[in-house]
């Protein structure tokens, strides 16, 4: 059954021309012509989800694993309101939804209808394009009109890099009324922009070079991003340099005995003494989104003179305050280029961070062997028990801080909402990246993102393979680590936001495996029980409230103590 409006018959050949296979749909009246007309199309696979913030971050999880665009559709009013957060979310993290809305006709916007509101341009900048169709009854240049303004929307949805869409489609009644004609007859045409790669031109890699040849300590960030071989091994050479020094993090998905991780064990005991070994003349950075909070603090805090950010996106991102060079290219492209032509200084510089690394390696290790139950510990426990081949999808706030102190697998694929560092669809977008995949998926999330998305496990086809593991300590545990909330009268009521909730029953309403641990030895039991079980489940770990702060505290005193004790 396809509907028989023109407008919405060539957007949906429009979308499969431009690759999109999965579109969300939550129901609603106005929106039925979309919905059964993509129902009822073979090329989509659809995906029903009530509630339209779920729905929006469960098709982010789907294009985050896919690297293609899926498309979300709800009808008209604050369902679409709904989709806001993940909307910056996708924004932020570059990922491709295409956002479709149902909507009024125009002359009725403003004019008491039901269900109304002003849905053009309804997400303002958090999207790369906002396009209004107009309604098409066959005559003059109307669908010329709104496929010109598709092909544009879904090109800069993917190009230079990616993010969220939105198109508004204003449908009037009747809403059912079927096309007479046959399926795939429509003679909408998607405009297709040729591709092109950006390289240095020859004067400014030659200027480029000339400035890293008088450096002798070069400090490589590396921010969110994909897993890429070819950028991998072009990063490993350059690295190799002894002048070259490559910080990741988990969400970098670029993992090497060359590069060193857990930026903030490792810098936690910087002091001014350490300031001439490790302040770079060079900063580059590529990649999105750093996640630890005391390397932007360090880095902001150092005179560095030159800063290059090699990003493909036009926009100057200043992160820390010391930019002085914006590329735009393809970091793999940028280092292949410049490897061909690096000679190297020597230095000291990479052996002055591998050896600092490689304390802070052996305090960490016999910290962990001493600890007591606690979420500093359960997710160190976790994190080895993690399935090799897996997507670890990472929960927001405290969690994924914690999962950055531990040493990365290469052999696991690391993501998490990082764009806005929202709480608000981890579940969600752990589900939709499971669905999409096909791999075995673990969410570990604290207690609160998982209770704000509980409607995520409101979908019949959770993947068996996705297991969320709870670590639930009563409370937002990152308010009594971070400086500031700790201090005030207020903490457990409107920061911490105590309370005494379990995902027991959560799992019974919704039909999923429900496992229960308060010891190590519990602990040990319900990941086995998990990874074993044969359909979605939820292991729910409750840890002490107030003595995971004094923990992860005690553990950076450790590291800075055993530095001291060293000099």
């Amino acid at each position: 059954m396809l509907s028989n409006k023109k407008s919405v018959r060539d957007l949906i050949e429009l979308l499969a021309q431009a690759g999109v296979k999965h579109v969300v749909i939550s129901p609603g009246s106005r929106n039925a012509p979309l919905t059964y007309s993509f129902a009822s199309d073979r090329r989509f696979k659809c995906h029903s989800i009530v509630d339209e913030r779920a729905a929006g971050y469960f098709a982010l999880g789907i294009a985050q694993q896919l690297k293609s665009p899926v498309a979300v559709v709800c009808t008209s009013g604050t369902a679409a309101y709904n989709y806001g957060p993940a909307v910056a979310e996708a924004f932020y993290q570059r990922i491709p939804l295409v956002v479709i809305t149902a909507d009024r006709p125009e002359e009725w916007i403003n004019q008491g209808d039901g269900q109304t509101i002003m849905q053009t341009n309804l997400f303002g900048k958090h999207v790369k394009s906002s396009i209004q169709l107009k309604e098409d009854d066959g005559q003059g240049n109307t669908g010329w009109h709104n496929q010109r303004l598709i092909s544009e929307a879904l090109d800069s949805g993917r190009y230079p890099v990616s993010g969220p869409i939105h198109i508004n489609v204003p449908l009037a009644e009747s809403l059912y009324e079927e096309y007479q004609g046959a399926q795939g007859d429509s003679d909408a045409r998607l405009i297709r922009r040729g591709r092109t790669s950006a390289r240095l031109e020859k004067s400014e890699l030659q200027h480029l070079v000339s400035k890293l040849n008088e450096c002798t300590k070069i400090l490589v960030l590396v921010g969110m991003g994909e897993r890429n071989p070819d950028f991998q091994s072009q990063l490993e050479k350059f690295a190799s340099y002894p002048a070259v020094t490559v910080l990741t993090e988990t969400t970098s998905n670029l993992h090497s005995k060359n590069f060193i991780g857990c930026i903030d064990r490792l810098i936690m005991s910087f002091d001014d003494e350490d300031h001439d070994n490790f302040r770079p003349d060079l900063l580059i950075t590529l990649g999105s989104h750093i996640i630890s909070k005391k390397i932007k603090a360090l880095l902001r805090s150092y005179d560095i003179q030159e800063h290059w950010h090699v990003d493909p996106d036009p926009q100057l991102i200043d992160t820390y305050q010391c930019l002085s060079v914006g590329i735009r290219c393809a970091p793999g492209a940028f280092f292949k280029q410049l490897n061909a032509v690096y000679e190297g200084l020597p230095s000291c510089y990479h052996q002055h961070w591998i050896q600092r690394d490689l304390k802070h390696q052996k305090t960490h290790d016999e910290y962990v062997d001493q600890v007591g139950f606690s979420d500093f510990q359960v997710v160190g426990r976790v994190l080895r028990k993690v399935p090799p081949g897996s997507n670890l999808q990472m929960g927001n706030s405290s969690v994924v801080r914690y999962i950055q102190l531990f040493d990365a697998k290469d052999n696991i694929q690391y993501s998490g909402n990082r764009g806005t560092s929202g709480i608000d669809g981890c579940t969600s977008t752990a589900s939709g990246a499971a669905t999409a995949s096909q791999t075995p998926t673990t969410l570990i999330s604290g207690d609160i993102a998982f209770f704000y998305d509980s409607n995520a496990l409101w979908n019949e086809n959770l993947p068996r393979w996705l297991k969320i593991i709870v670590i639930n300590n009563g409370g937002g545990g990152i308010f009594r680590i971070i400086d500031g909330p700790a201090s005030t009268p207020v903490l457990e009521k409107y920061f911490e936001t105590k309370h005494h909730l379990r995902a027991k029953n959560l799992a019974a309403m919704h039909g999923l495996n429900y496992f229960h641990a308060e010891n190590l030895a519990e602990l040990d039991q319900g990941l086995e029980n998990l990874y074993r079980s044969d359909k979605c489940g939820i292991l729910e770990v409750i840890t002490p409230r107030i003595e995971n702060d004094k923990v992860l505290k005690d553990y950076f005193k450790t590291l800075i103590d055993a530095k001291k004790n060293e000099q």
